[in-house]
């Protein structure tokens, strides 16, 4: 059990001083609580949340105010906010990812704290009383280990039995992989996806069952007719999906809530059982940075800590941006990080990336590029405009800023909701966006031979560099319209947010100062130098074969990168929370 390590660890804070509230039934701790549950309706309530409340506690959470944090627990899930300092919270509600921890065993205690344990020996499906040979979270443990890779279009025929132990058989029903998450390196079945198109949460899909953790396998789960499901795990869900239902039955999620209590305090929520949380111990980080890997001369240290965040940007002022999945910038002075924060815009509609040109933000979300100016300079901005109306497909998009401020823009554009078809345009688009640019009328997509561009970034000289759908760093010239593959990097699962980074903050050479995040870890990239650009060679511009070599590793799930005016190197690792902050010594 987790609770016989969190005691074993030799050096510990205590936190049995911390109060423990617990609620009857369907009794909110707080009204945040009650209004994010009012978001969904009646039946999809019951779907995400399995009914009401069933207890609340204050669980300690180093890093949080006075390290604790007000959390409520569902049959199917948990709800947490920060702030339970003051009577009327307002916090940030976000929802725990506890299919994951019960999966790996690593248990988040603090926003960059996790004890290692065992996974959770208890069963998937509800209703069973042992272990010995039924499916249980602690079976996946290999499996969300060892991501896939892009399978899309293939059957899903892979079976998961007691034991973990995976095998290859005929399915009940043909179903294919329809989409693959680059993140986590794992596809979400055709039918799934299509499911999650329907909205049946009342929140965004992400904020209900995060990313994909395993593969989905088939299994005897003693559902329906046959008694076969298709399931997979999900960071916060579990998703079951049960071919021989009724249409409407055929999805359904576990009692990811009960489960998960179950197994951190030992006993089932309700008002009698909660008092087992007053023994949990932390332990506090003895390094915050620990578990980097750092080249000679360069320091790192935690930022800032960070609840659903997506993107990272830095201003033309040298602050960094924030962007969260609730629909706020937030603006960080990087050398005052606990200094009072300025939320530069807010209520944006999903917003999927951001970044600056010139002095303008440009944001892309459900209603397309916008761009907003902050006119007297304080640091909030007070102007708006709709450069391309309609939304992109989110999987799709890529922002970069060039040369004289302009913005450069990949993505597949969705159809519009008065079209009749729904499927979105064929082609991907690259578009560039000058900073007199009013409107649609003002922008054309130029042709790009790719089906899908992973990262782009431009040099100083307009040269645009992207990565391809196969893996390879592509120069495009825009002036003769030419793409010449450089460097092969189709051993990488997933690449994200080219940055060209050199430590003294100046502007980087795309041979030799090309960095990227790849399947977890920044790399540096060196394509090779076509003949027609050899330039001024120096003692470190590579003069051979195109190299990949690792330059920072050690991360838990980076998902964004960008480089500081003064050569820091900020990561969003949304694994852990946190903004670190990388530069040399």
């Amino acid at each position: 059990m987790i609770r016989s390590l969190l005691f074993a660890i030799g050096v510990v804070l205590v936190v049995s001083t911390l109060p423990v509230r617990s609620s009857q039934p369907s009794t909110f701790a707080d009204p945040a609580f009650s209004r994010y549950y009012s978001r969904s309706s009646a039946t999809q309530q019951q779907l995400l949340w399995g009914g009401g409340p069933i207890v609340s506690l204050v669980e300690p959470f180093t890093g949080a105010p006075g390290n604790r944090r007000l959390v409520q627990y569902f049959e199917r899930g948990r709800m947490e906010m920060a702030d339970t300092t003051s009577a009327t919270t307002t916090g940030t509600i976000s929802q725990g990812l506890l299919v994951r921890e019960m999966a790996t065993g690593n248990v988040q205690l603090g926003y960059d704290d996790f004890v290692q344990g065992d996974p959770a020996p208890l069963p998937i499906f509800s209703g069973v009383s042992t272990a010995d040979d039924v499916l249980t979270y602690a079976d996946f443990a290999l499996v969300v280990s060892t991501p896939a890779g892009n399978r899309t279009g293939e059957v899903l025929d892979e079976w998961i039995v007691p034991g973990g132990s995976v095998t290859e058989d005929t399915p009940p029903v043909e179903l294919l992989a329809g989409r693959f998450e680059p993140i986590t390196g794992y596809n979400i079945p055709r039918v799934t996806a299509s499911w999650l198109e329907t909205k049946p949460f009342g929140v965004q899909s992400s904020d209900a069952l995060g990313l994909p953790i395993s593969e989905p396998y088939w299994v005897h789960s003693g559902k329906g007719e046959a008694g076969i499901s298709l399931i997979q795990l999900f960071e916060r869900r579990v998703v079951v999906y049960t071919p021989d239902l009724p249409l409407a039955e055929r999805f359904s999620l576990t009692s990811a809530g009960r489960h998960y209590y179950r197994w951190r305090y030992g006993n089932d929520p309700g008002p009698d059982g909660a008092s087992s949380a007053q023994q949990l111990n932390v332990v506090p980080p003895a390094d915050r940075s620990a578990g980097l890997a750092l080249p000679d001369g360069y320091q790192a240290t935690i930022l800032t800590s960070v609840v659903d965040a997506f993107d990272i940007a830095v201003t033309p002022e040298g602050r960094l941006a924030v962007g969260y999945s609730d629909g706020r910038i937030e603006l960080i002075d990087p050398d005052n990080p606990a200094t009072e924060r300025t939320v530069y815009t807010e209520h944006l509609a999903n917003p999927s990336s951001f970044a600056w040109a010139g002095t303008d933000l440009y944001v892309v979300d459900d209603r397309g590029l916008y761009r907003y100016h902050d006119v007297d300079a304080n640091g909030i901005a007070d102007a708006s405009q709709a450069v391309i109306e309609g939304g992109f497909e989110r999987a799709t998009v890529q922002l970069a800023s060039g040369p004289e401020a302009a913005l450069y823009l990949t993505g597949r554009s969705l159809p519009s909701a008065k079209t009749a078809t729904p499927e979105p345009s064929s082609g991907y688009g690259l578009y560039r966006v000058e900073p007199n640019a009013i409107d649609d009328d003002d922008v054309d997509p130029a042709s790009l031979n790719a089906d899908l561009v992973t990262s782009i970034v431009v040099d100083d000289t307009g040269v645009i560099w992207l990565i391809d759908d196969a893996g390879q760093l592509v120069q495009y010239v825009t002036e003769a319209a030419t793409q010449r593959p450089l460097l092969d990097a189709s051993r990488f699962s997933s690449i994200r947010d080219l940055v060209l980074y050199r430590p003294d903050g100046t502007s980087g050479d795309p041979f030799r100062d090309m960095l990227a995040l790849a399947d977890g870890r920044i790399v540096r990239f060196q394509p090779s130098r076509p003949s027609d650009q050899a330039g001024t060679p120096t003692a470190s511009t590579p003069t051979g074969p195109a190299a990949i070599v690792d330059f920072i590793t050690g991360f838990d799930r980076p998902i964004a990168m960008t480089s500081g005016l003064d050569g820091s190197l900020y990561v969003l690792d949304s694994g852990r929370g946190v903004v670190y902050r990388i530069r040399p010594v």
